[in-house]
């Protein structure tokens, strides 16, 4: 047997596992067998398959495939849900309140925001910071300067 032949063969049984169609053979992902699956590779192309062979994997999605559309629905709302309530409460701070928050109550630096917004005067200690924080201080520090 080729590669690309061995590839294929993966191929189809993802694409058998993860068929949720009303044709589809098994209405049950049998989740032990897909692991062993999945111990295998997951195929990167079609790009659907491998967020969905992680949600199955991870037991975000339940091993019932006829339950998929609505736990990816309430998921999907309950994730808008959540950002709405984050950013309700990040637009309730002032920006002083919103910079010093930092893990463990460290001061957070704003080095990524300066470069971007080299016309503002302000001035932070060094502390740790990631990416996230870097990137919603730097949205609200642009929205809150723009905004007067």
């Amino acid at each position: 047997m080729e590669r690309g032949d061995g590839q294929h063969d993966n191929l189809l049984a993802f694409q058998a596992f993860l068929d949720s169609s009303p044709e589809a053979r098994e209405p049950v992902v049998e989740i032990t067998a897909f692991r062993r699956l999945c111990a295998k590779g997951i195929p990167d192309h079609p790009k659907h398959l491998r967020p969905l062979a992680y949600s199955l994997l991870l037991e975000i999605l339940p091993a019932n495939k006829r339950e998929w559309r609505s736990q990816l629905r309430r998921r999907r709302r309950e994730y808008h849900e959540l950002v709405q309530r984050y950013m309700t409460e990040l637009e309730a701070m002032d920006l002083v309140t919103i910079i010093t928050l930092g893990s463990e109550g460290q001061t957070a630096t704003l080095d990524c925001c300066r470069s971007r917004t080299a016309h503002t005067e302000v001035h932070v200690s060094q502390g740790s910071y990631n990416r996230f924080e870097c990137i919603t201080t730097q949205t609200i520090f642009i929205r809150r300067v723009r905004n007067g």
